[in-house]
């Protein structure tokens, strides 16, 4: 088993000399249990993941399941930029609070709306469930 903190920042990603020892993004935790990927939140460090995981998976299919503890927005703000969704095919399965499934969902489909989201993503080209 490997795991990476890819960010543990609470409220909002910080840049500044005394945090590039640690990094200054918010939660997001990748694991690595043989092929299988689990990604734990989806905080501004899942930009950086995403960014590592379009060079590992070139020319191969996403397969990850992202696990969000809540969907306060540290916990959820590197979803409508994670790379991999919108440009690799496969699947991210997303796991959350019973009941929450179509909040999650909106993650994807809310965030890029125009007047919140000025540069459109497209749609996803991998399966999200």
């Amino acid at each position: 088993m490997q795991v990476r903190f890819w960010g543990m920042r609470g409220g909002v990603p910080v840049s500044a000399p005394d945090t590039n020892r640690y990094g200054g993004n918010t939660a997001c935790i990748e694991v690595r249990c043989g092929k299988t990927l689990l990604i734990l939140d989806g905080g501004s460090g899942l930009i950086n993941l995403g960014r590592k995981l379009m060079q590992e998976l070139e020319g191969k299919e996403l397969d990850a399941r992202l696990f969000l503890s809540h969907v306060h927005w540290d916990h959820t703000m590197g979803i409508p930029y994670f790379l991999p969704v919108f440009k690799l095919p496969g699947k991210l399965t997303i796991y959350g609070v019973a009941g929450m499934e179509e909040d999650m969902l909106s993650l994807f489909q809310g965030a890029e709306a125009g007047e919140y989201f000025p540069v459109p993503m497209g749609k996803p080209t991998a399966e999200v469930s």
